[in-house]
């Protein structure tokens, strides 16, 4: 997208992902927590199960009707909204809202399938729903380069990214429907109980909008911070080469959670140590050496997959990594956190990195390089140093042991992945 539409259509296709993921902070928290309460309940009481789903999949379109009225309102009606989030008067104008609108309304389908997907997660099959999710981006990937490099325009690219997302979601839909049907949908006592969990989640709701705003909502929060069109593009770009092990642990993280549910429900301390154990030592350690190892590699390979139309920034590349590192650690705390609805300690901490973030915009705008350095402090303050404490105290609430100094020990190797970086900087200066 970069190399074929330059950096202005670039920054737009990042900001409209950006805004999409902020828009639907409510949706993604709210999937979660049905999709934990039924993995929670599935192995003690199967109705009561269904039901949770079947309330949650009911409310769920209601909230999604809601969040699209609200957003055709606001931006045909509100002209001054379009030009606050894209920042722009070209000919795009007008298009750029309805082709985010059209982003968020697939994504709605999407969630609606996430959440569906539960049915398969509680049931050991989690890597069913990793086949899809593997077959929408590869459909994804083919089709948008194969139009880029047959010089479609941008209209083009992003309508058919939507057909993507849209037909992978209804068809797997689809088949879960026929496959574990839950009866009835959209009564009025679903809606019902499927509000009273969407209050008991409000914390959850919260939390999750902080997290967004501080990942997927910085491309946003840099357009509004006045960062330039080449800013931009540059921040988009680096985080999605050092991005690359983060979705790795992630995927990984995601086929683990039903088993860390059920080794919490049945309280079996041992077996959730060892789990943990691999995933930060092994893992972890092995994602760390991996982005070691690569370091004489980021700057061909940017400047190689940008063809020159931004400049290479090694260290907003290496402070990035390195942040990178800090929260692979942080990654596996969070997991567990996450995995149980524990909502008041992830509240405090998104709430905690919100505030951190919004310090670092303003000391280090419009510096690029500045607010790489600041969000790396800010990730130690939270991943490495407040995560750790919060699973702790958690635990401990729960009549389980987690040793903290053990859990900082575990910290040796990014520690060691995060030194090769400075040194490879240090000596390359």
């Amino acid at each position: 997208m970069l190399v074929h539409w330059g950096k202005e259509l670039f920054s737009f296709w990042a900001i409209i992902l950006s805004a999409r993921a902020v828009v639907l902070f409510l949706s993604d928290g709210y999937v979660r927590f049905v999709v934990n309460q039924y993995n929670l309940l599935y192995h003690s009481d199967g109705p009561k199960a269904n039901r949770v789903l079947a309330s949650g999949i009911s409310f769920l379109l209601l909230l999604s009707l809601g969040t699209m009225l609200l957003l055709v309102l606001s931006f045909f009606f509100f002209p001054s909204v379009n030009a606050f989030v894209f920042d722009t008067h070209t000919e795009l104008f007008s298009f750029l809202p309805i082709c985010l609108l059209a982003y968020i309304a697939v994504a709605c389908v999407q969630n609606v399938q996430r959440m569906y997907a539960a049915t398969k997660e509680a049931e050991g099959l989690v890597w069913h729903n990793m086949l899809v999710e593997v077959l929408m981006i590869v459909a994804e990937i083919s089709v948008l380069s194969f139009l880029l490099i047959a010089g479609s325009g941008f209209a083009n690219v992003m309508l058919a990214d939507i057909a993507i997302i849209l037909l992978v979601a209804v068809v797997y839909l689809f088949h879960l429907a026929v496959k574990y049907p839950l009866g009835k949908v959209w009564t009025v006592a679903l809606l019902k109980e499927g509000a009273q969990n969407f209050r008991k989640a409000t914390q959850l709701y919260a939390s999750n909008f902080f997290e967004k705003l501080t990942t997927d909502g910085l491309v946003l929060l840099l357009s509004f911070f006045r960062f330039d069109k080449a800013a931009i593009a540059l921040f988009a770009t680096v985080r999605t080469l050092v991005n690359t092990p983060l979705l790795a642990q992630n995927l990984l993280l995601n086929s683990y959670t039903p088993e860390m549910q059920k080794h919490f429900s049945l309280r079996n301390e041992g077996a959730l140590k060892r789990l943990l154990g691999f995933i930060r030592l092994r893992i972890g350690a092995l994602l760390c050496l991996g982005i070691v190892l690569c370091l004489p590699l980021y700057e061909p390979v940017f400047v190689y997959w940008t063809k020159g139309k931004i400049d290479y920034n090694e260290p907003f590349m290496l402070l990035m990594l390195a942040m990178a590192v800090f929260n692979l650690y942080g990654i596996s705390f969070a997991f567990v956190l996450k995995g149980l609805n524990a909502l008041k300690p992830l509240l405090s901490l998104m709430l905690l990195k919100a505030i951190l973030l919004f310090v670092a915009f303003v000391w280090a705008s419009p510096s690029l390089v500045s607010f790489a350095a600041a969000m790396l402090v800010v990730e130690l303050i939270t991943a490495v140093i407040a995560l750790p404490i919060l699973l702790q105290k958690y635990a401990a609430k729960h009549s389980l042991h987690f040793s903290l100094s053990e859990n900082f020990k575990q910290f040796l190797p990014y520690a060691l992945a995060v030194l090769c970086l400075f040194l490879w900087h240090w000596q390359h200066s």
